[in-house]
């Protein structure tokens, strides 16, 4: 509904600030230099929105929940950068 969205964002927008400065900790880490010594095959699946396996260096994630940094237009389905809406709003 339109007042689901218009909540959800509301909350999406005061929270984006702390989880845009979130950083890979030692797992993440750690997951990425396995898969790049071949110890880790079939790469990594996570349920977190926040991109820091692919930010410690971890390729081919399979993120079940999608991504909290890119958006998609319900109405178009245009993907763009999270941190461009951000500005905008």
């Amino acid at each position: 509904s339109e007042a689901a969205r218009r909540r959800y964002w509301a909350r999406s927008y005061v929270g984006f600030g702390f989880f845009s400065r979130a950083r890979p900790n030692a797992a993440h880490v750690a997951a990425a230099a396995l898969q790049a010594r071949s110890l880790l095959a079939g790469g990594v699946v996570t349920q977190n929105v926040d991109g820091l396996h692919q930010a410690a260096g971890s390729v081919g994630v399979v993120d079940l929940h999608g991504r909290i940094d890119i958006i998609e237009c319900l109405g178009c389905g245009e993907a763009s950068s999270r941190v461009r809406l951000q500005e905008r709003l």
